[in-house]
């Protein structure tokens, strides 16, 4: 592959992930305000910081 379709496999991943990421805020959003203290927003909580960090770290090897 070319550096220009790697490039774009990176670009394409990262727009995955941040559509993820917006998908598990938003559940986690609705949970929050349907039980405060629902127990599954802790996993939530985790998943959304591990897509943040896989988003950080995509981004700081395409810019």
């Amino acid at each position: 592959m070319t550096q220009s379709e790697y490039d774009q496999k990176d670009l394409n991943n990262y727009e995955k992930l941040q559509n993820e990421y917006k998908k598990l805020l938003t559940e986690h959003d609705e949970l929050k305000s349907d039980n405060p203290q629902n127990t599954e927003l802790e996993e939530k909580v985790k998943k959304l910081t591990e897509k943040h960090k896989e988003i950080q770290d995509l981004s700081s090897k395409l810019f």
